[in-house]
């Protein structure tokens, strides 16, 4: 909420500095040029889109200048100037334009890197625990994970994943047990489950979930002139929730 307020006005600065320019000679146009940029801003992470660098230059100055004034500057690491080839990350999604010319989006590295950091963490704070309490700390992060990133490109991050948390519940259960009789013991703490035809580490009533048993989906977007403390926008918003509730419906 304070971003919101210190920064209202930044998308401003964007909008001033598009511009049209025509070359004419005799009245005749010999071309035209536009000036375009697109602001995307959640709190206090945003990323503009422009079709030169030497305008985001310019632009990035004068975004220097309003953050000044009210104590702020943008952080070194995080700003930079990228061609959409190359791609860039934002909220954790990587964007990038392949030789396809299709913009592709899905999960960053870094937001992989951090899911399995904690995956990894959560199994060796819980080496001896009951096997129900290991569940119950395993599948709230992972169904964070997939329903945060079912909506763009994540099939095959999804099933390298799940692979993932596979081993790492094997190699639990094979500390567990100290590695003996280990195929023994898989029998007993790997069963199939009812939800997604596959063996996964489970006490037979809980089951560690699976990223990619959730079906992926395409992000519908809001109205941009929808507002959801206008009374008149009420129906929109009523219609858009019972919709998106019917379609995302999924049980583990």
């Amino acid at each position: 909420m304070l971003a919101n307020m210190v920064l209202d006005g930044i998308e401003e600065i964007a909008k001033s500095h598009r511009k049209k320019f025509q070359k004419m000679k005799d009245g005749v146009i010999l071309y035209r040029y536009s000036n375009h940029f697109n602001f995307v801003r959640y709190a206090d992470d945003f990323v503009i889109i422009s079709n030169n660098p030497k305008n985001l230059r310019l632009l990035q100055k004068d975004i220097e200048i309003f953050l000044q004034v009210r104590g702020l500057e943008l952080s070194k690491e995080k700003t930079f100037i990228t061609h959409i080839r190359k791609g860039f990350d934002f909220l954790g999604f990587n964007f990038r334009k392949y030789p396809n010319n299709k913009v592709i989006v899905k999960p960053s590295k870094d937001g992989i890197k951090s899911f399995k950091s904690k995956i990894k963490e959560i199994f060796k704070q819980h080496n001896s625990s009951p096997l129900e309490l290991l569940i119950d700390k395993l599948n709230p992060l992972i169904k964070g994970w997939a329903y945060y990133y079912r909506f763009v490109n994540s099939k095959v991050i999804f099933s390298l994943l799940d692979r993932y948390i596979w081993y790492k519940s094997f190699n639990w259960v094979k500390r567990l047990h100290q590695r003996r009789e280990i195929m023994k013991y898989y029998k007993k703490y790997f069963k199939l489950s009812p939800n997604y035809q596959s063996e996964t580490l489970s006490n037979g009533i809980k089951y560690v979930a699976r990223l990619s048993a959730l079906p992926l989906l395409e992000h519908i977007k809001i109205v941009s002139t929808a507002n959801p403390y206008n009374k008149d926008d009420n129906l929109y918003f009523t219609k858009r929730y019972i919709s998106l509730k019917l379609r995302n419906k999924f049980s583990y």
